[in-house]
């Protein structure tokens, strides 16, 4: 592992998350301008998502990152499966913490898009989500850091930073999201190409921003654990 790696994978698993939580803090019970946040959050994906195309194919090439190309009916079969999982995990989800009377943190909500031009500015968001988030976590720091743990452990260790980058989704988006990434992170080890899961992040950014929304969050009460 070069320097670079090595501060690279520092920042995507301690300093980010750590920046994460801290801004969750500051975003708690704020009122929160979604186009601005839809837009700032996309530059700072297409930033880390350049950085680690650029640092891990500079001298391995494209397919150290995991852009290797796929049939197209494997990709789709594949896409399918892992998006088809993915919303398993969020019914679960909300099943459980409905029954538990664990709530949604109120973020969240807030960041949903409510008008059609918040629904394209979304839709443009998870794709630029679903492409560099994959490469950054799955593609780049999963190979990398499997170098030097193993990839069962690489696998965890990059789904829990995953799930504390969605600290401003509270205790159960942070373990949903996790969950998410551990199922993510085993296609892309399974499938041996990070297009498949690019596609079904994307897939699955979209139902629960846009299409299902609240349908798939636990349900809202007066009480319960935020």
């Amino acid at each position: 592992m070069s320097v670079l790696d090595a501060l690279t994978l520092a920042g995507l698993l301690v300093a980010l998350p750590a920046l994460a939580f801290a801004q969750a803090r500051a975003l708690r019970g704020s009122r929160i301008p979604r186009l601005p946040a839809y837009a700032s959050s996309g530059a700072t994906l297409l930033l880390l998502g350049g950085w680690c195309v650029g640092l891990g194919s500079w001298r391995r090439g494209p397919a150290s990152v995991g852009l290797v190309p796929m049939g197209l009916h494997l990709l789709a079969g594949w896409a399918l499966v892992v998006t088809v999982a993915g919303l398993a995990v969020m019914l679960g989800f909300r099943i459980l913490c409905g029954a538990l009377g664990v709530q949604e943190a109120a973020t969240l909500r807030e960041l949903l898009p409510r008008t059609g031009g918040e629904r394209l500015a979304f839709a443009g968001l998870a794709v630029i989500a679903g492409l560099c988030e994959e490469i950054v976590f799955r593609g780049y720091a999963l190979p990398v850091l499997a170098g030097v743990t193993g990839v069962v452990a690489a696998g965890v260790l990059t789904s829990v930073a995953f799930g504390a980058l969605h600290a401003y989704q509270g205790v159960l988006g942070m373990v949903r999201t996790a969950a998410l990434g551990g199922i993510l992170a085993w296609a892309f080890v399974a499938a041996g190409s990070v297009w498949p899961v690019v596609v079904a992040h994307t897939a699955l950014d979209l139902l629960g921003g846009i299409v299902l929304g609240e349908k798939l969050m636990s349900p809202a009460h007066d009480g319960g654990v935020g």
